[in-house]
């Protein structure tokens, strides 16, 4: 059996988090997030913070891999494309194989070439669940067939399962009225190692 830990490095979380406070540097104040100011990856002492405590939780407490949580809101300034390499040239993973999954809300698969392991398939799981219990709420407007039922949870499905994602380049329902753009790249290449589904039991409150 192998432990993976899911490390969140796009936000500290609107409360509870004192950082702005005494470490304003950390922050951007021309670019917000859903979490408040986004972190300023742009500096060199910020993305050693988060390269030292990924180190840290593979060292010390030995978990096997990281995921890392929504990387589409890290500006990153190429943090993201060296942090693999970066990592296993480390003294304390000689040896040892770390696995490295990304999750990334733009589909966009290209961080797989950098050194990622894998991606998580949102996809997969949102198309699965509309199928199973008909929620179209928020999100899940995407993979149900309420905007004019060309494409239905079944047909979004189908596609993760044969080409990787759902959303290859096409309009997303729920995020253009925000965002304004297609979500995903057309036909992007991705290895079939790196394109699995995840079945998991409800998490306990």
């Amino acid at each position: 059996m192998m432990v993976l830990l899911d490390v969140v490095y796009n936000h500290f979380g609107p409360e509870g988090n004192y950082l702005h406070q005494y470490a304003s540097a950390f922050f951007r104040q021309d670019r917000q997030t859903p979490w408040g100011p986004a972190i300023d990856f742009r500096r060199r002492e910020v993305r050693r913070f988060f390269t030292e405590n990924a180190r840290y939780w593979l060292e010390e407490f030995r978990f096997d891999g990281l995921r890392l949580d929504a990387v589409h809101a890290i500006d990153d300034e190429g943090w993201l494309t060296t942090l693999p390499s970066d990592l296993r040239a480390c003294p304390g993973m000689q040896g040892r194989h770390v696995h490295l999954v990304l999750e990334n809300d733009h589909n966009d698969a290209s961080l797989l070439s950098a050194g990622f392991d894998a991606q998580w398939n949102d996809d997969a799981h949102h198309a699965l669940h509309v199928l199973l219990t008909g929620e179209q709420d928020g999100y899940y407007r995407d993979y149900g067939a309420a905007h004019g039922g060309r494409n239905p949870p079944l047909r979004h499905l189908a596609r993760v399962l044969a080409e990787g994602f759902a959303y290859q380049g096409e309009v997303s329902p729920f995020r253009s009225a925000a965002e304004a753009r297609a979500r995903g790249a057309a036909r992007q290449a991705q290895r079939p190692s790196a394109a699995h589904g995840l079945c998991q039991l409800p998490a306990e409150p």
